[in-house]
């Protein structure tokens, strides 16, 4: 498996291998995702998410994908207190899967499932266990596969809605330019955003696609969402 943002060694779970492993949930919680300064987001995220964070855009190979600003500077996420607490109320879906993430089948003694093994909640002696004496998925690895499953869903579905919109061409390249209390001016760049005027100056029929899709209230709530760089701004001098 290739390199996935927060995972350091994820290995693929195994009813035999694994039969003994446990997992407990750490004081800091959220520690692990103290040093991005964005995190992908899936679809139906957009309303929750748009309260809390800059929702944009990035672009790899001609794909685009959405993702939440959590931070100005590299290594940086003001939404991780020194505590490793997550500081507002919605925590993206990316992040609460961890330590757990898909992983394609090997053979049908492994689990369509990884574990990050750096995850200093792995304990065989303490924590709740993965496997259960016949070797299924215990309760806290069968919540897990189930949330996998169904965030996996909503990623495809993220896909398809990002296909539409540039195929609609309604992107367009942005960047923010910001004065951090004691630092020269700063660019935040290599994101794009829906471009308002080219959404307005749609033709009916793909306004109509857009709407029978239920596109609609997800664009607005990336809209509405740009705002929260003030958010952003106010974290960073606390």
């Amino acid at each position: 498996m290739g390199s996935v943002l927060f995972y350091k060694k994820p290995v693929v779970l195994n009813r035999e291998l694994h039969a003994e492993t446990k997992i407990k949930e750490l004081s800091d919680r959220y520690g692990f995702a103290s040093q991005t300064n964005s995190i992908p987001l899936a679809l139906i995220e957009f309303v929750d998410a748009a309260k809390e964070y800059p929702i944009v855009f990035t672009e790899q190979n001609g794909d685009y994908f959405p993702i939440a600003i959590v931070g100005f500077n590299d290594n940086e996420n003001l939404f991780v207190d020194e505590d490793g607490q997550w500081k507002v109320n919605y925590i993206p879906a990316f992040v609460r899967r961890y330590p757990f993430i898909l992983a394609d089948k090997v053979n049908e003694d492994d689990f369509n499932v990884c574990l990050d093994f750096e995850y200093e909640g792995i304990d065989d002696i303490d924590g709740l266990p993965l496997f259960d004496e016949a070797g299924e998925p215990a309760p806290v690895l069968s919540q897990a596969m189930v949330f996998l499953s169904e965030y996996q869903g909503e990623v495809n579905r993220t896909r398809e809605f990002t296909k539409k919109l540039k195929e609609y061409d309604l992107f367009v390249p942005r960047e923010v330019k910001i004065t951090l209390p004691g630092s020269d001016l700063k660019t935040l760049q290599g994101f794009s955003v829906i471009d308002e005027e080219k959404f307005r100056g749609l033709e009916d029929e793909q306004v109509c696609d857009l709407f029978k899709s239920g596109y609609m209230s997800w664009i607005y709530a990336h809209l509405m969402s740009i705002r929260n760089v003030n958010q952003l701004l106010k974290l960073s001098q606390e």
